[in-house]
């Protein structure tokens, strides 16, 4: 049984990864302009080769950061907490015990994600900190 589900699993990685084949060297075109080091999407590349010849100004690599930037403050806003903690069994969830473990958990899980962002910002002005292993979030090893 178990070889049929590896057999199974193997079959539909086969079947995707045909799927996209038409669309691999578009991929492969398109990050050279915009991620040359992220360009390998057909086959790899020999060491020392310059896989820059196609980028003539920053402005596509630029884009593309500003577009990353972007999509993360909208689908995982740092000031806003937008998940929230659930039991597996939606029975517990009535219970006011579980929902209040739930709650705290939720709120561990953004005071340990607002301590690493603010680590990051721009605010620590690149100086690597320790904000994660410290239990101060405010601190931002400066």
């Amino acid at each position: 049984m178990a070889s049929d589900d590896a057999n199974s699993i193997i079959g539909q990685y086969q079947y995707l990864w045909g799927k996209q084949g038409n669309f691999r060297s578009l991929w492969n075109v398109a990050a050279q302009f915009c991620m040359p080091a992220w360009d390998s999407f057909i086959g790899e590349f020999a060491d020392g080769v310059n896989r820059n010849t196609r980028i003539f100004d920053s402005t596509a690599v630029i884009a593309n950061e500003r577009f990353a930037a972007c999509m993360e403050a909208m689908l995982t806003p740092r000031a806003q907490v937008w998940e929230k903690s659930k039991p597996d069994d939606e029975e517990l969830d009535d219970v006011p015990s579980v929902a209040k473990y739930m709650d705290t958990v939720t709120k561990i899980r953004f005071a340990a994600r607002t301590a690493i962002t603010a680590c990051t910002s721009m605010r620590c002005s690149g100086i690597p900190c320790a904000t994660a292993r410290s239990r101060s979030p405010n601190s931002c090893g400066r």
